[in-house]
């Protein structure tokens, strides 16, 4: 694909060739983009052909993938997007992720590689609605950012240096990151705090390019993906997994008040052990018929934690504990389990029961999480 300002859009993205300010260069000679139509995040390949310079850095364009509608009004909407992922609201963001796998080449001082993040103070806004845009640096290339150096990031292992003007924020990575899964989600968290970013504005877009200042260079986005999970009005937990192919969507509807007594845990003295008698009456709660080796997800409302629940076998029920860096606990049917973040602190603590006490547990089954500081909302059917 050739062309300043041409575009492809499919599976609710869009692969944009995004030049300007080019003086006299030709449009067949400055960008050459080729990619997959079936897959559009797989092996995206950004190839540009601009006079080299010395002179004070200009973007002159932003080749790039696009997930959701910038707020510029470039492409007025996103019609391959069928699930209608984006614009979400911030207080509805449970979690959010890219992973990415990124490579470049050529003039490497005269481009950046960073995502764009946009965010708008009403659904669907344009730029007069722009509240803040949010610019994540995996390669600085010779130029900054413009703003003020306000604060640093650090976030596995990982540190940024953050840059602050008016609505626009860039977090700058110390050195090169070609390859890993950002948290979204948590960026937010780190701008919320600092009272840049407020839960009631929307997040229009997530973009992934170079910005380029001058000379030959490429771009492989040889793969990028979402996660998005969202917490609607009525406490369901929407998770969209969004690729280059398509968008697949799962929902998860807490459980409304079962009848199951669980202990509480303290902090200070750790969790409960249970009797040995194997006939120990288990909890009891409302079930849910699940196929054998399925996978579901349910959703305790912490802070926005997300459990996923994986039936193994016939016999066994393991549960795993995710939200940005969260340590698994597992648990057997009939046993006492806990979860725990990453410090080592409780989060929940409970049974797993089958539900029709048949040895080997051979029919329905219910996972049951009681909490030391949460309610009866928080026990979900697997």
């Amino acid at each position: 694909m050739t062309g300043f300002t041409n575009a492809y859009n499919a599976h609710g993205w869009y692969v944009l060739n995004g030049l300007w300010n080019l003086g006299d260069a030709t449009e067949r000679s400055a960008i050459r983009t080729v990619f997959d139509p079936n897959d559009v995040t797989a092996g995206v390949v950004f190839n540009w052909n601009l006079p080299h310079s010395t002179s004070a850095p200009i973007i002159r364009g932003y080749p790039e993938v696009q997930f959701g509608v910038n707020p510029h009004g470039s492409y007025a909407g996103n019609p391959t997007d069928n699930y209608r992922v984006f614009p979400i609201r911030v207080s509805d963001i449970v979690s959010l992720t890219a992973d990415f796998d990124v490579s470049y080449s050529g003039n490497l001082a005269g481009f950046n590689v960073a995502y764009d993040i946009w965010f708008t103070n009403a659904p669907n806004g344009n730029a007069s609605a722009i509240s803040n845009e949010i610019m994540v640096w995996l390669h600085e290339g010779d130029f900054a950012p413009f703003g003020d150096v306000i604060g640093t990031y650090t976030h596995d292992g990982l540190t940024a240096t953050i840059y602050h003007a008016g609505t626009y924020t860039a977090f700058v990575f110390d050195g090169d990151v070609t390859k890993g899964v950002l948290d979204i989600a948590d960026l937010i968290g780190t701008l919320r705090d600092m009272g840049i970013i407020d839960e009631s504005e929307y997040l229009a877009s997530v973009e992934l390019g170079a910005e380029v200042v001058s000379g030959i260079g490429s771009l492989t986005v040889n793969n990028l993906d979402l996660e998005v999970v969202t917490r609607d009005e009525n406490g369901t937990i929407v998770i969209e997994n969004v690729t280059g192919a398509g968008t697949t969507v799962r929902e998860v509807v807490p459980v409304d008040e079962p009848n199951v007594d669980t202990p509480s845990i303290p902090k200070e003295d750790g969790p409960p052990t249970l009797p040995d008698d194997d006939d120990e009456e288990a909890p009891s709660g409302s079930t849910s018929p699940t196929p054998e080796h399925s996978v579901t997800k349910g959703a305790p409302v912490n802070g926005g934690c997300v459990m996923e629940v994986i039936k193994q076998d016939t016999s066994f029920a393991g549960f795993e504990a995710f939200a940005g860096a969260s340590t698994p606990s597992y648990g057997h049917l009939d046993a006492m389990v806990e979860l725990k973040d990453i410090g080592g602190e409780v989060l929940f603590a409970g049974y797993a029961v089958a539900a029709d006490d048949a040895p080997g547990f051979s029919g329905d089954a219910v996972l049951a999480f009681g909490s030391h500081d949460l309610g009866a909302s928080d026990f979900f059917l697997i």
